[in-house]
């Protein structure tokens, strides 16, 4: 039941944001400002969830060494999304065809940050500082 408790809420907020970043997807700069804000919101009802469901403090969503594991993680993806592009280019399946607009770039910044935060562990896991059900990759 606590699972419920703790899901449903943050699925009702990334399920409402990526509906309206995916209604907006025609402007950069509201896709990113919607995209960031619905990826700030989900964090911030987990935390408040888990307070409410738990009676703790959510330590997995602390601010306290943050930026460290926000760029440590960003890295990761970037490495796994380049290998990714990598290996379908060794075998012809990708090839670039001009550099893309700036806008559209910005736009799609937006779009992952929404996508990013999702459910990683079963909230009966208890995890260390710094790691735990929710993260952005």
């Amino acid at each position: 039941m606590r699972l419920l408790k703790q899901l449903v809420p943050v699925a009702l907020v990334a399920f409402a944001g990526g509906a309206i970043v995916g209604a907006v997807q025609g402007n950069s700069f509201f896709t990113l400002l919607l995209g960031l804000a619905t990826a700030v919101l989900a964090v911030l009802v987990y935390a408040r969830v888990v307070r409410w469901s738990e009676r703790r403090e959510p330590v997995e969503v602390a601010r306290q060494g943050a930026t460290r594991a926000l760029t440590r993680g960003t890295l990761i993806g970037v490495a796994l999304f380049a290998a990714v592009i990598v290996n379908i280019a060794l075998v012809g399946g990708y090839r670039i065809d001009g550099l893309g607009s700036l806008t559209g770039a910005i736009g799609l910044i937006g779009f992952m940050a929404a996508a990013a935060v999702r459910p990683l562990r079963s909230p009966d896991d208890r995890p260390t500082a710094g790691h735990g059900p929710v993260a952005a990759v």
